[in-house]
């Protein structure tokens, strides 16, 4: 799987993670392996598979467990998903 590479973090002990929306609709942090970095996108090796619900913007404004609606698919633009927060307003940016 190919994900923007701004979208991978690391944890306190370096492992690779990525920002998840799951079926209950929260955060999750899941430990990836990343493979090459191929110019502003990076190949994931293993962790995540086709139909996972990456976060890709808004990384510094969400945390694990913490339970975001996913907008209405009428306001998407090609790739993207709108999703906020319900504790704010703020509109964060998925593909």
């Amino acid at each position: 799987v190919l994900i923007p590479a701004a979208s991978l973090n690391r944890n306190q002990k370096g492992e690779a993670t990525v920002m998840l929306v799951d079926d209950q609709s929260l955060v999750v942090s899941r430990i990836v392996e990343t493979g090459r970095n191929l110019g502003e996108k990076i190949l994931i090796d293993s962790g995540l598979k086709a139909g996972d619900k990456l976060i890709v913007a808004g990384l510094q404004m969400i945390r694990a467990g913490v339970p975001v609606k996913i907008a209405d698919r009428h306001e998407e633009t090609a790739g993207q998903v709108a999703m906020k927060t319900p504790s704010s307003n703020f509109k964060q940016k998925m593909e």
